[in-house]
Order: structure tokens, then C-alpha cells, then sequence
């Protein structure tokens, strides 16, 4: 029943017969002189996947450059850490380097806009005293150490 609704005689210039094969009619026709009719529902399906395409490409985007700052802030701490090791006395050095755990917390509650709670408080306190009192460094120490 199908074969015969794809049945097209055909005439064949060569042998003046007829044969008949089966063809298969295209399932997209171009008519240059007809405009071709776009319905809502198309050009809503169209936009639809627009915007899911581009909101895919802008979360995509944003991760790959939240990627990209986290492996250059990395890097440069890295090397501003080893330049410090360098160029620093070392309990100058120790200090700064065991108070990255303030600065972590303290940018952190900036960035997220919480509130710090009196617990933070107390221990970003007690984590600074302790950190000076045990790296003594120079900048704090040294006039003390020079009096005696």
C-alpha cells in the first residue's frame, strides 16, 4: 500500500518507454517564488533554544573564567610566598603566611556579606595574637629585642 503511494512513471527519453521506479518524494521543497510561512510556535521554539544555548555559553563562560582567576590568584600567591622566602626574614614570613586563615575568613564574610559571628571574632583575634607571639617577628619585636 505504501510502495504505491511513491510510485512515479517516469518517462525515459532514450527508449521512448515508460518505467516505472519507486522514488522517494523530498521531505523539504524549495519554492523560491513562495515565501515560506513561519508560525509562532516556530520562532517561539527558535528563541527557546536561543536562550538556553546562550544562558548555557554565559554559565560556561563564568565558570571557566572563575577557573581561570582561581589557578592565577594560586599561582601568584605561590610565587609572592616563595619571593617572601627570599627576600623576608623568616619570622616576618611565618606571620604573614599562618594569618592567611584571617584574611580567608575576613574576605570571605565581605564577599558573602555575612555578618561575622562573635565566635569569628574572637578566634581571627586570638589566631592573631597567637601567630605574633610565637613567629615574634621583626617589625613588632624588634625594638624590644634591641633594648635588652
Amino acid at each position: 500500500m505504501i510502495e504505491n503511494q511513491f510510485k512515479i512513471e517516469v518517462k525515459d527519453d532514450i527508449n521512448n518507454e515508460q518505467s516505472t521506479g519507486l522514488l522517494i518524494e523530498p521531505i523539504v521543497a524549495v519554492h523560491s517564488d513562495k515565501p515560506v510561512p513561519v508560525s509562532p510556535t516556530v520562532a517561539t521554539r527558535f528563541l527557546g533554544i536561543f536562550y538556553t544555548l546562550l544562558s548555557t555559553c554565559i554559565f560556561t563562560i563564568s565558570v571557566f573564567i572563575t577557573k581561570e582567576l582561581k589557578a592565577f590568584f594560586s599561582t601568584t600567591g605561590l610565587y609572592a610566598y616563595y619571593f617572601a622566602y627570599r627576600y623576608l626574614i623568616l619570622p616576618d614570613l611565618i606571620t604573614i603566611r599562618f594569618t592567611q586563615i584571617i584574611w580567608t575568613a575576613i574576605i570571605t564574610s565581605i564577599l558573602y556579606r555575612e555578618k561575622p559571628s562573635i565566635s569569628m571574632i574572637i578566634s581571627i583575634l586570638l589566631t592573631t595574637i597567637g601567630v605574633i607571639f610565637v613567629a615574634q617577628p621583626s617589625f613588632l619585636f624588634n625594638k624590644i629585642s634591641n633594648k635588652n
